[in-house]
């Protein structure tokens, strides 16, 4: 696909980029995981409800869905889940190279050359998978950087600043507000579901106790014995499902470096506003290139060796 300038380009990875996301996010994993928790919720009225049930519903409906269901979540979460992240990924990764590229352009200053610092914990195959394509090479040949003589320092300071601005904020409201929000929501859940699974442990033994001493209450109300049988088979994979959505969004890993790559955006954004001439606005507008793709190939790394389907 050939483009004529870096931002359309940038727009037309992005979208791309959103769009796979929302298709592995939505569509694959909390299907993949979805598929598995209704398997389960099957599985436990089966055996907790079993002489509720009609012969056709006890023998075939329900243990040919659990199978059906549990084969779904194995192809959502370890085939589509994964072609699809992979897409993202490239997508996502194409769309952040080409963020600061645009902005460099726009400003009239030189692209960085310097090849991309992958981490050693990604596999060579999975580099082949990230190079940068050749329509964006072309583009980038295609570029003429401004001359220093007619720099305006102070508009390329302002468009630099302007983007650490962008940067910080994104790295404050959506990662580190927004995941200490998710954090703390999905800690509450998972106490509630601990506690409530140790009080239907306790409701279980207790009825269990009165069935065998032929208490006439649990004869009468049988349900509760069934009701509690069906909790404590079903209570242990709902909370190991949100334990792997935990595990895979590691969010308390996520706030530490968002914090740390602010602080390091504000020591970039000293260096440009003490830039007086352009060999020192050149060097500054380095560091934020270095920073900002050092940042994001930390995270492509991470994300590209996280295994879904290896915790749920």
């Amino acid at each position: 696909m050939k483009f004529r300038t870096f931002i359309e380009a940038l727009e037309y990875y992005d979208t791309q980029a959103i769009r796979f996301k929302n298709h592995f996010i939505l569509r694959n994993w909390l299907a993949g995981i979805g598929c598995g928790l209704i398997a389960v919720i099957l599985f436990s009225t089966l055996v907790a409800f079993h002489a509720y049930l009609p012969p056709l519903w006890a023998g075939v409906v329900l243990p040919t869905a659990e199978v059906l269901l549990v084969a779904g979540s194995f192809v959502l979460l370890g085939y589509s889940a994964s072609r699809a992240k992979l897409r993202f990924l490239q997508h996502r990764h194409w769309a952040e190279y080409l963020r600061v590229r645009t902005l460099f352009t726009e400003n009239g200053l030189p692209l960085i050359t310097t090849p991309l610092n992958y981490k050693e914990g990604m596999r060579a195959t999975d580099k082949i998978h990230f190079k940068i394509p050749s329509e964006l090479r072309e583009l980038e040949k295609s570029y003429v950087p401004v001359p220093t003589h007619v720099y305006n320092l102070f508009e390329i300071k302002q468009s630099l600043i302007t983007f650490i601005n962008s940067q910080q904020k994104y790295h404050t409201e959506i990662r580190i507000e927004g995941y200490e929000e998710k954090e703390h929501r999905l800690e509450f859940w998972l106490k509630v579901i601990l506690y409530v699974f140790g009080g239907v442990v306790v409701a279980k033994y207790a009825f269990e106790w009165m069935e065998y001493t032929h208490s006439p209450f649990i004869h009468e109300h049988l349900y509760l014995l069934k009701a509690t049988k069906f909790l404590v088979i079903f209570l242990p994979p709902l909370y190991a499902a949100l334990e792997g959505i935990y595990y895979f969004s590691e969010w308390k890993r996520n706030i530490r470096i968002s914090q740390k790559v602010h602080e390091r955006y504000e020591n970039v954004r000293v260096k440009i506003e003490e830039s007086q001439d352009p060999a020192q606005l050149q060097e500054a507008a380095k560091s934020l290139y270095r920073l900002f793709m050092g940042e994001h190939i930390d995270w492509l790394n991470w994300y590209q060796n996280k295994k879904v389907e290896a915790k749920v």
